[in-house]
Formats: C-alpha cells, structure tokens, sequence
C-alpha cells in the first residue's frame, strides 16, 4: 500500500472509529439473548479490517474472538474503548450486565476502578496482559536501576505504571484472567486470593517453520525481537554481551524512537558490524521471514511481561527461546532460561549456544515450532471460554 493510501485508510479510520460500541458485531444470538457483558478493552479492530488482519498486536485479534465467543455463549457484547471518557461511560451504567471484564493490567484501562465500583454486574473480571502492575513497576524500575548503575547513564524510564493504589483495581473482582506463566499467576497471588484462570495469547496464523529450509539455521546467528522499553525488555544487556563477539551475528528488531538509548549506544553499533538494527519489522515481511530463516536462537531478557508474544511469534517460525522466566512463556525441553542476566552470564551463554551440533539445533528447532501451536487463535479461543464458563458457574450464573 502506497503511504498516499495508508494516510487515507487512517483518516478514514478515525472518523469511523467510536468510543463505545453497543451489541458489538451484531450478535448473530440475538433472539436467544441469556445477558449482556460489558467488555472493557479497545475498538479499533472493530472498524479496521487491517489491523484485524495485520498482527501488529494481537490485541487487535484477540478482542474480536473475545467478542465472538461471548456470542456463540448467547451474549450480548458493549464494547469501551480505553480512551472513553467517564461521561461516554455513564450512559451504559443504568444497564444489568450479566459480566464486566476490564482489561486492566497495564495503563489501557484508566477509568476501570471507577466503573467496577459503579456497574451493576453479576460476575466481575479483571483481564490481565501483563503482571500484576505493582511487581510490574518494582521490576521495571530495579532494571532501570541496573542500568544507571552499570553504564553511568540514564534514559527515560518507559514501561512504569500509573497511579500508585494498584490493589484498588482487584477490588470487587471475582477473578483474574492472566496471561502468560506461572510468573504472570505468581504476580497476582501474592496480592489476592481470587481465583486465577490462564489465558494463552494469539500470533500470527500466516507464520509457519519452512521446513525445506531447515539447514539454513545456524547457531551463530541470534535474534532480538521486542517492542518498547527496551531497558525493560533488556536490549541493553544483549548489546553489552555481543559487544566484541565478531564470529556472531546478532540481528535486532524492534522500535527506534527511544533516542535515549540509541544515543548511549550508537558507539557500540558503530564498532560492531555483526550487530545490524533493522527498526520495526513486520511480521508478514519478507525481512522478517529472512532473518528467521537464518537465526537459531531469539534472545530476549525481559525483566515483566505477560507473555512475551514478540518470543512465541518467532517460535512460529522455529527460533529457540533464550528468555527470561519473566518473559512468560513456557520453555519446555527446546527453550534456554536466564536465572542469571549479568551481561557476563548472558556472554558465556550465547558463546556456548553458538557451538550447538547441528543434530541438537534442528531438533530444538522443531520442538519450539511444535510447542507454539499453544499460541495461536485456537489456543486463545479455548482459554478464553473455559475461563468464562467457570467464573459464570462459580458465581452461579450458569
């Protein structure tokens, strides 16, 4: 698509969009109508074809087969943005909703206190992509803390959550749906005894493992794949570990508006041709399906997510996760994990994965490949409904 063409589609699309969508896509269950849920999420993917289609987030995806499940259960789905403001609310509030499910983890859902304090609602959910945002925003800061300490420098702190009573948010909760690991569960535990139901994220159904080009995978060639934050995500520690690794080659994908951290460490590029920056790369690309053609290993040490679905993306396509456990997502038999970032530990790692036999590299890479079909839309839409289903039955309702 021409940029002409992409400006048009955009202009287009904000004049469309709305803040909050009645009886969202048009319940096909209407006549055997058991109840209304109000979903608290995001509407862009209700007026834009292309972002359902795209994978830019899965979010987009995903909220649309949150949708779609609610109706095949015989419900009724009013959709709010996360810009709405309390009067857009309001109007919705002298409404009996069977459910309220608020996706509320991170800074998506600002008026969500307020609205679980006022809604009239038989069963009430908190939605959580990421961890519980108190440990969230203690990690965030202990890494950027790190940082300031290892380098001298200090850069923005992206990633921390606003607002400062975060157990607010579980008030008047009557479950959590996490996603991600055990470490997302871990979070949320330690604050709240509600019960707590896994939710498994989406990626991309267009990406496949070429197996024809299976012997074109090499051990020396590493991958980083992540979205903003890089100091979260710690980009910083890969860089620092690749520093001077001239016999590997490490291929970094991710946003380059953190002018900060790209200042800090232009020298250290410059000195590293091994090391290329490609900036944001689509996943349905031919970059992004020539890099992870050739790539063994994604490395990616993140300090909080949900469940690092930058990891399982690239999973989709046979890399071997080498990630922290605070990355979320399941390793398995195929996967590395990083107990120790030090950029020493994460130095010695790379170093041994590099010298991998062939033998070992194909049969992890299949085994990765494998394990992320439990990331998919299939995967997500199974999760989703049996949380659903038991917190109705729980609170009686079914």
């Amino acid at each position: 698509m021409s940029d002409f063409n992409s400006l048009i589609e955009k202009a287009i699309f904000r004049l469309r969009k709305k803040k909050i969508v009645l009886n969202a896509l048009g319940s096909s269950a209407t006549s055997r109508c058991v109840g209304d849920v109000l979903l608290y999420y995001k509407t862009d993917a209700i007026f834009s074809k292309r972002l359902r289609n795209s994978y830019k987030h899965t979010n987009d995806s995903e909220v649309i087969e949150f949708i779609k499940v609610l109706h095949e259960l015989g419900y009724r789905v009013d959709l709010v943005d996360r810009a709405a403001s309390w009067e857009d609310v309001q109007a919705l509030l002298d409404k009996k909703y069977i459910m309220y499910i608020a996706n509320a983890a991170g800074n998506s859902a600002p008026l969500h206190v307020k609205i679980s304090r006022a809604i009239d609602a038989a069963c009430k959910v908190y939605y959580a992509a990421g961890p519980e945002p108190g440990k969230s925003n203690e990690l965030v800061h202990k890494r950027h803390a790190e940082f300031e300490e290892r380098t001298g420098s200090k850069c923005v702190r992206r990633r921390v959550l606003r607002e400062a009573n975060f157990e607010e948010r579980l008030d008047n909760m009557d479950a959590v749906f996490y996603v991600g690991s055990d470490f997302s569960a871990s979070t949320f535990r330690t604050v709240c005894s509600l019960p707590l139901f896994r939710i498994r994220p989406s990626t991309s159904p267009s990406l496949h493992l070429d197996v024809s080009s299976l012997r074109k995978k090499s051990p020396k060639c590493f991958l980083y794949f992540g979205g903003n934050g890089l100091i979260c995500k710690g980009l910083d520690l890969v860089l620092e570990s690749f520093d001077g690794l001239s016999n590997l080659s490490l291929d970094v994908c991710g946003p380059g508006n953190e002018a900060d951290f790209w200042d800090y460490y232009q020298p250290l590029l410059l000195r590293n041709p091994q090391i290329k920056f490609h900036g944001f790369v689509d996943v349905n690309g031919s970059l992004f399906e020539r890099l992870t053609a050739k790539a063994g290993f994604n490395i990616f040490p993140s300090c909080s997510e949900g469940c690092a679905t930058s990891v399982v993306t690239t999973m989709r396509r046979g890399l071997i996760p080498v990630v922290t456990r605070e990355s979320g997502v399941d390793l398995g038999r195929f996967g590395f994990s990083l107990e120790d970032i030090s950029v020493r530990n994460i130095r010695n790692v790379v170093n041994s994965l590099s010298s991998m036999p062939q033998d070992e590299l194909y049969r992890r890479t299949l085994d990765s490949y494998a394990a992320s079909g439990e990331y998919s839309l299939d995967s997500f839409r199974r999760s989703i409904t049996d949380a659903i289903l038991n917190v109705l039955y729980i609170k009686g309702v079914i």
